[in-house]
C-alpha cells in the first residue's frame, strides 16, 4: 500500500507535464500556422521550396551536431542563478 501512492502522484506530475506540452505545442502550432500563412501569401513558390529546403536540413544536421560538438562544462549542475 506505500509504494502505491508515490507510483501515482508520479504518473499524475508526468501526466500534468504531457498536458502542458501539448497545450504549448498546440499554441505554438496556431501561431507558427497564422505566421506560415502570411508569408506565403507574399512569397512565390520558388521562394517557399528554399525555405522549406532550408529548414529541412537545419533538422536533418541537428542530431549530428550534439554528439560531435562538446560542451563548454561537462559536468556541472546547476539550479537557479548561482
Amino acid at each position: 500500500m506505500e509504494l502505491y501512492l508515490p507510483i501515482a502522484e508520479m504518473s499524475v506530475h508526468w501526466l500534468m507535464i504531457l498536458a502542458m506540452g501539448v497545450a504549448a505545442g498546440f499554441l505554438s502550432g496556431v501561431f507558427g500556422l497564422q505566421f506560415g500563412v502570411r508569408a506565403g501569401a507574399r512569397l512565390r513558390g520558388e521562394q517557399l521550396r528554399f525555405f522549406l529546403a532550408l529548414l529541412t536540413l537545419a533538422i536533418a544536421i541537428r542530431p549530428f551536431y550534439g554528439p560531435v560538438v562538446t560542451p563548454l562544462d561537462a559536468f556541472s549542475l546547476s539550479i537557479g542563478d548561482t
